[in-house]
Formats: C-alpha cells, sequence, structure tokens
C-alpha cells in the first residue's frame, strides 16, 4: 500500500509548497525533480545548487507577487512633514 506523502510536505515562504524527488546521487550532488505544488509545474535539477535556486526563484516570485497588492508610501511620494502638520500658516 502507498504512503500519502501530501501531510509530509513542508511549506517554504509564504506558503509555497515543493515536492521534490532526488532520483540520483552522482558526482557527490543530488539530481531529480522538483514540483511546484501551487502551479504544479515539475522541472528537472542536476544539482543541490540548482534546487535550492529554483526554490528560491519561485518564493521571489510568489513574494513580487504578493507586493504588487501592497502600495507603500516612499520620501518621494509623500508630502513633507511641514505640509502634512499645516506649519509655518
Amino acid at each position: 500500500m502507498k504512503k500519502d506523502y501530501s501531510e509530509d510536505i513542508v511549506p517554504f515562504g509564504r506558503g509555497m509548497r515543493f515536492l521534490i524527488d532526488i532520483r540520483f546521487l552522482q558526482h557527490n550532488s543530488w539530481q531529480g525533480s522538483i514540483q511546484r505544488m501551487d502551479t504544479g509545474e515539475k522541472i528537472f535539477f542536476r544539482s543541490e545548487l540548482e534546487l535550492l535556486m529554483l526554490m528560491g526563484s519561485a518564493t521571489e516570485e510568489l513574494n513580487s507577487r504578493a507586493n504588487e497588492d501592497q502600495s507603500l508610501r516612499k520620501w518621494k511620494d509623500s508630502k513633507g512633514v511641514a505640509e502634512m502638520l499645516n506649519v509655518g500658516d
């Protein structure tokens, strides 16, 4: 009987989930596949470094989409403190 691994998937970043399948160990490095659970996209990786870079880029993409909804004030865009407090009137 096959075990259901869906409970063993660990979230990474802001709710990002990956399914990692390590197939080989060659030249002291892992080879396998990583699947994004949010999109279902599956990519093969050739080393641990490539695996980490794929995870990092997916997390950055998710964070950038989340930040699009937020509008933060910047120094250039905001009024001066004196104008906000009506100082000098």
